[in-house]
């Protein structure tokens, strides 16, 4: 029955992240937003994200905006399933997919002949909700700060992005994903959770403590070990 115990969740950690909340504040091209969650499982975690990202990159003859929201979901494994504190290291996977809009706009200026006097117009084009999809694997932290407050980092290599919908270019910038040149890249984010339990876990013991004492007593009254009082080599 214990052992069934441990996989009832005992509560949900909501958190979010800090380097995309100072974005908002000091960047002016990259506003991105996420907020994630987990729920235990003995020693799995089910993870959830969301996130919101507006892109913006302006240049002397372009002006590229990439708008949209995106989720991932998947399961960590925690390598501190004895630690309890509730604190994760983990190695996971994770499915992303996000909808985005984009659009380009142009100056029609010749770049070579600039002096042809042909009037200058501004020319647009647009990727309007585009389906992304990606997967990536993951590693990181969650650590106990003091009360049920957490704080931690997770590393991500994304690989495999795919889009469909109404594209009439290539997709620049992705929501979740980032800058869509590779079929694989880099994320990392820092972030800040707070845990709400709603039943006492329950911890397995230390790795090293499972051993079987072959001097204990089982519930009979008889030995563990050989019968003669000797432990085994």
């Amino acid at each position: 029955m214990a052992q069934k115990e441990r996989y009832i969740p005992s509560g949900i950690r909501f958190g979010a992240d800090l380097p995309s909340l100072a974005n908002q504040a000091f960047s002016q091209n990259l506003k991105p937003v996420e907020f994630t969650t987990d729920i235990d499982f003995g020693s799995f975690f089910l993870v959830a994200d969301y996130g919101n990202v507006v892109f913006t990159q302006n240049e002397a003859l372009h002006n590229y905006q990439s708008s949209g929201s995106y989720m991932r979901v998947g399961f960590d494994y925690n390598f501190l399933d004895t630690d309890t504190s509730n604190s994760v290291l983990f190695f996971g996977l994770r499915l992303g997919r996000g909808r985005t809009n984009e659009t380009l706009s142009f100056s029609s200026i010749n770049n070579i002949e600039r002096n042809t006097g042909w009037p200058e117009t501004t020319l647009q084009t647009a990727n309007n909700g585009l389906r992304t999809s990606w997967f990536e694997f993951v590693t990181g932290t969650r650590i106990r700060i003091f009360d049920e407050f957490y704080m931690g980092f997770t590393i991500r290599y994304k690989i495999s992005p795919r889009y469909r919908g109404n594209e009439t270019l290539r997709p620049y910038y992705l929501p979740g994903f980032g800058r869509n040149i590779d079929e694989s890249s880099w994320g990392f984010g820092y972030y800040i959770y707070y845990r709400i339990p709603w039943k006492k876990k329950i911890f397995p013991a230390p790795r090293e403590s499972r051993q079987v004492d072959p001097n204990a007593t089982n519930e009979n009254g008889n030995r563990n070990g050989n019968g003669m009082g000797q432990p085994f080599p």
